[in-house]
């Protein structure tokens, strides 16, 4: 996903507000593999808008999710928090 630095504010609004609408899944008992790819894309959009703060928070919620995976989705969802912890942003799609 590559994300223009004009559409990075446009996307950060949607992906807040998608947080707030709680489409975003925040709760501990929410399956851990759907709140690792829901704070990835929050992550990106913050990534995208320069604000830095906000997302290294989704990087920390997202290394929470990755920690609760069990051992099989581990494995498959490395290089994704991998790429998040190194700033790096997701490879474009095909």
């Amino acid at each position: 996903m590559r994300i223009l630095a004009a559409e990075a504010s446009d996307l950060c609004a949607v992906a807040l507000a998608l947080l707030l609408e709680g489409d975003i899944v925040q709760t501990e008992n929410g399956p851990a593999l759907e709140r690792l790819f829901d704070f990835e894309a929050l992550a990106l959009a913050h990534q995208a808008g320069g604000n830095s703060a906000a997302h290294a928070q989704a990087v920390a919620l997202a290394q929470a999710s990755f920690d609760a995976l069990d051992a099989g989705d581990r494995g498959w969802c490395q290089a994704t928090l991998d790429r998040l912890l190194q700033g790096l942003p997701a490879p474009a799609s095909t």
